[in-house]
């Protein structure tokens, strides 16, 4: 999409440095009168959503902004979820309580549009990435003061049973927040390429992986690996296949050394010290805890199967839950997870612990297989958006954002971070960096050939 400052109407460049604002903004919005830190940053996320849509229409009422019409395969499969997801509500046993539900995952699809659909998409996506590696550096670095018992908000005590939250609330949550930062922060890296941001971009990783590490939170880490395996054989497929310069190899030994470095000074002087404080092989192979998220899982598919077309409605497996696990409890898999019960009989789960899942179980196979189709073409097509691009460096960032991708898919398996504004927000944020890839290279190709065409024989 071309983009040219001096035809922007000022309504259109608030909403240019707004959007990319509210991204930054919304983790460093603490309310502690309240219960769960992610509480008051939904609800500011959704309202400053809201004023970011009604400027939008303002700008379009007057003529100002006209939003590409042309519907693309993302934007398609975006609105086919939506129908399956409305279709659901009537599956609801309460229609009222899963839309208020809705309004988070609403202000993000409201979210993801205004920035694809804005002539300054790329600089949005510029500036969004930017806000998103400072907020990742403070919050990693207030996590690491809370761990060494340096607080500065008065959260609740449910919430400060945790250790190591940032502002986020729950390690698991800030872990969900931080693994894609990672890889956005190692695109910059990559793309810049400067003094600076080699070593204040390295030195954060370290930083960020440091944090996580002392969270103690264990699913990320499968994110984590995925992540940097796709990147790294992206990135040699890449240099394969245009036979890019040697500086480009020879940089990314560097870096690995310096993580290497990093994670040995982890190893020996972090870990030891954790290791006074809880048991790590226990922590990993913890058989409660793993059998708690089977029986989640296990409840969200019977709830499926039940309503198998269009689920249980918006919302519906944590109020749904204790009736399907008593059922299992009868079944012959009961004595299996009997020891579970007592562990979690005086709570719900809140949500699945697995997005898929849950979708499975919510919006049923119809919701389920328009978000994997959903996924499935930004997967697809983003990395042959990489392989198109001629820029090395552009496509070189790009080979990160498709590990942060990944890092997130993954992640979705053993967490929620759909259902979070925070890591809601960086998942938007990768998704409308591809989407910016992707179609900015079909633009260009269709203007190419429209010119062909015109051009005199």
């Amino acid at each position: 999409m071309p983009e040219r400052a001096a035809a922007v109407h000022p309504l259109l460049r608030l909403t240019g440095w707004w959007l990319p604002f509210v991204g930054a903004v919304t983790p460093l919005v603490v309310i502690t009168t309240l219960v769960r830190p992610y509480v008051g940053q939904s609800a500011f996320f959704e309202v400053a959503t809201m004023l970011a849509l009604f400027v939008s229409a303002l700008a379009l009422a007057v003529g100002v902004w006209r939003p590409p019409l042309r519907p693309t395969v993302p934007i398609v499969l975006l609105l086919l979820l939506g129908v399956f997801i409305g279709l659901s509500l009537t599956a609801s046993q309460s229609p009222l309580f899963s839309l208020k539900h809705l309004l988070l995952p609403f202000s993000g699809v409201v979210y993801f549009a205004l920035i694809i659909g804005h002539p300054l998409r790329r600089a949005i996506l510029n500036r969004l990435g930017l806000g998103l590696i400072a907020v990742g550096g403070l919050l990693a670095i207030y996590g690491i003061l809370q761990y060494n018992g340096i607080e500065f908000l008065p959260f609740s005590e449910q919430v400060r049973k945790n250790r190591v939250i940032a502002t986020i609330g729950h390690p698991n949550y800030l872990a969900s927040v931080l693994g894609p930062i990672v890889f956005v922060t190692l695109g910059y890296v990559i793309e810049r390429r400067t003094p600076a941001w080699i070593l204040g971009g390295l030195l954060l990783v370290f930083v960020i992986l440091t944090c996580i590490l002392m969270a103690q939170t264990r699913g990320v880490w499968l994110g984590l690996v995925i992540g940097f395996l796709v990147l790294v054989l992206v990135t040699l497929r890449y240099c394969l296949k245009y036979r890019v310069g040697i500086h480009i190899i020879r940089g990314f030994a560097v870096s690995g050394m310096l993580l290497i470095g990093g994670l040995t000074i982890m190893l020996f002087i972090f870990l030891p010290r954790l290791n006074e404080e809880f048991d790590l092989r226990e922590r990993i192979t913890a058989v409660y805890q793993i059998k708690s998220r089977l029986y989640y899982w296990r409840a969200a598919i019977d709830m499926a199967r039940a309503k198998p077309w269009f689920g249980q409605g918006p919302a519906m497996f944590d109020p749904l839950f204790w009736i399907y696990a008593l059922e299992q409890q009868k079944s012959e898999l009961g004595p299996y997870y009997r020891d579970v019960i007592p562990a979690i009989s005086e709570t719900t789960p809140g949500h699945t612990h697995n997005e898929y899942l849950q979708v499975y179980a919510e919006n049923g196979t119809l919701g389920l297989s328009a978000l994997v189709a959903f996924l499935a073409f930004f997967i697809y097509f983003g990395y042959f958006a990489i392989m198109r691009q001629r820029q090395a460096d552009r496509a070189l960032q790009g080979a990160a954002m498709y590990g942060a991708l990944l890092m997130i898919l993954a992640d979705a398996m053993f967490a929620f971070p759909w259902r979070l504004p925070v890591s809601l927000i960086v998942f938007i944020y990768v998704l409308a960096w591809h989407y910016d890839e992707i179609h900015s290279g079909a633009d260009a190709d269709q203007v190419a050939l429209t010119e062909s065409a015109g051009a005199p024989a």
